[in-house]
């Protein structure tokens, strides 16, 4: 038996995943989208994309600018490779639909997709990278320049960026989806996950019970 542990040793428990709200609240406090700089547009922008579509970091920093289609209540972007990390070779080449969420215009991704290609337009001289650096000369962001900008949000948002890595919006926001309602199916589709042994082994990571609740129900032992 000792063997088999040695061999086989319990990982290590994952952490539970952020609360999403910590860093919607945060971003409200900037304004309307069409009022932010070009960096708070930037990461307003960046961190919806992310948490609307389960995507990856690297998968948002290919796509491409124009997109291919452009609706008052959704946008539609292609990958610049085709092929994303979840996308298998046979199969139609998928692409991110971006829509819009009129309940709230501080988290509407539509609206911030307007004020930040905007902004980055006169930059854009030809096709490019959606993502654009925020310094002269604007070029086309890498995934580790994306994956920066979200642990700045994440931190400026009160989010333990030593325990949270820029790819724990993926889980943060499908736990998030599925604590609040959103049927599996959804969340697999939009994630791209073929069965939900993926979702629950990997990402679904639900807060711990309050102390509070932990304490009442051990009080009688």
């Amino acid at each position: 038996m000792r063997g088999i542990f040695n061999t086989y040793p319990p990982s290590k428990p994952r952490p539970p995943v952020w609360d999403v709200e910590l860093l919607l609240t945060h971003m409200d406090t900037w304004g309307p989208s069409d009022s932010l700089t070009l960096l708070q547009a930037t990461y307003r922008t960046l961190l919806f994309l992310l948490l609307t579509s389960a995507a990856r970091v690297g998968e948002i920093a290919d796509l491409v600018f124009p997109p291919l289609s452009q609706q008052p209540h959704a946008w539609e972007f292609s990958y610049g490779r085709g092929l994303t990390k979840t996308s298998r070779h046979g199969h139609h080449s998928p692409s991110l639909l971006v829509k819009a969420y009129p309940q709230n215009a501080l988290r509407c991704p539509i609206s911030a997709l307007r004020a930040y290609t905007d902004l980055t337009l006169p930059y854009r001289l030809q096709p490019t990278s959606l993502f654009l650096t925020t310094k002269k000369p604007h070029k086309s962001a890498s995934k580790d320049t994306l994956a920066r900008w979200v642990k700045i949000v994440l931190r400026d948002s009160g989010i333990d960026t030593s325990i949270y890595t820029a790819h724990s919006t993926r889980a943060a926001s499908t736990t998030a989806a599925h604590l609040r309602g959103l049927q599996l199916p959804d969340i697999l589709q939009t994630a791209r996950w073929t069965n939900a042994t993926t979702f629950y082994e990997h990402y679904f990571r639900p807060p711990d019970p309050s102390p509070m609740s932990s304490a009442v129900l051990s009080s009688g032992r």
